[in-house]
């Protein structure tokens, strides 16, 4: 437990571009803010909910919801039993308890604790508040103002950069939150559709291995979606000369084609992690498995194609099976090539059954 810190969930808010008030969405067996209240009970001594009740949380009424998520930070810190308070909003479902922790070891010698999750964009509903921050809050407020970080010139802010994050062992999916019908649909699939890479050196066979995982699932009736890191930049999306391609060239930001048998779609997207791609790719059609080629730095599950001779590399996630005939560490399923029908039944019993 994080002892002399509290936790505060923001309840609040309409969800006018989700339709719907974010709290009540279902996530799993529960809420929205079921779930964010579980996920910080497991780290603070106290969990406060502003604006709402819910099992596991101290329910905190919020007398001005007019002032926004600012008002419901100022009314959480005036009453918590510890000095430093982590705010997080409702929409947040994938909180990072290495992240936090990190945050709240920097909280001692200031007011506010502050992720900058990509170059001068800070989450503030993601952040360390010290009780000290009341009368600024309050000045702020009499003032007019309404944006949470609007009162930050006036505090002690330490503003943790990316760089930092990375260290804290920030995910790609720690700061996606829910606020529209498309951000849920994206967080529904990077949390149900499993992900596993297939992972080795240079000419060990990856590709290979994918292409024959690819098709004994197909053949057993799974739909599989595949993806492939590398690190060339500028690839083309489409051949050089064909109509996409032309499109593309245009300025079209998304090309469709459509064919009697399928329809295809190509389209540029910024650079983002395996999971939050996995879950593009799982909005785009339905898949019940993504398997990925490469992606050595990602946390998810994996298998480890090796070389003859070649050392097991140390790489996150779990991992499943070493695949070749290299060594692998003790304990980890050994599958030899040729035999690939073991390795699609580990596959289809662990993630698919």
């Amino acid at each position: 437990m994080l002892d002399g810190f509290s936790a505060a969930v923001l309840a609040g808010g309409r969800g006018r571009r989700l339709g719907r008030a974010k709290a009540d969405l279902p996530w799993g067996d529960d809420t929205l803010l079921g779930h964010t209240v579980t996920s910080l009970g497991r780290l603070f001594p106290e969990v406060m909910a502003v604006g709402a009740e819910v099992d596991g949380a101290r329910a905190v009424p919020d007398p001005d919801p007019p002032r926004g998520p600012l008002g419901g930070i100022r009314v959480a810190l005036a009453v918590a039993r510890n000095p430093h308070v982590f705010v997080a909003g409702c929409d947040l479902p994938f909180l990072n308890p290495a992240l936090i922790r990190g945050l709240c070891r920097l909280a001692a010698d200031w007011q506010i604790v502050v992720p900058e999750s990509e170059p001068d964009y800070l989450e503030p509903l993601h952040a360390v508040y010290h009780r000290s921050c009341l009368p600024l809050i309050d000045a702020w407020l009499e003032s007019g103002g309404m944006r949470v970080s609007g009162f930050f010139g006036q505090a002690r802010v330490r503003v943790v950069g990316p760089p930092e994050l990375e260290q804290m062992g920030r995910r790609t999916e720690d700061f996606l939150n829910v606020n529209t019908p498309d951000d849920y649909r994206r967080a529904l699939a990077l949390r149900e559709t499993p992900v596993v890479a297939v992972t080795g050196p240079s000419g060990s066979g990856k590709t290979t291995l994918l292409e024959i995982l690819l098709a004994g699932l197909t053949r057993r009736g799974y739909r599989v979606g595949a993806l492939k890191g590398t690190r060339r930049e500028g690839l083309e999306l489409d051949c050089p000369g064909k109509d996409t391609w032309r499109l593309r060239q245009a300025g079209a930001a998304a090309v469709g084609l459509a064919a009697p048998d399928a329809s295809h779609v190509l389209a540029g997207l910024p650079p983002m992690g395996l999971r939050q791609l996995a879950a593009r790719l799982a909005m785009a059609t339905p898949v019940d498995l993504v398997l990925a080629e490469g992606f050595k730095k990602e946390e998810v599950p994996r298998v480890l194609v090796t070389g003859g001779g070649s050392p097991a590399a140390t790489l996150p996630g779990e991992l499943l099976a070493v695949y070749g005939s290299g060594e692998g560490p003790a304990g980890v399923p050994r599958i030899e090539p040729g035999r690939e029908n073991d390795l699609i039944d580990l596959l289809v019993g662990r993630f698919l059954s």
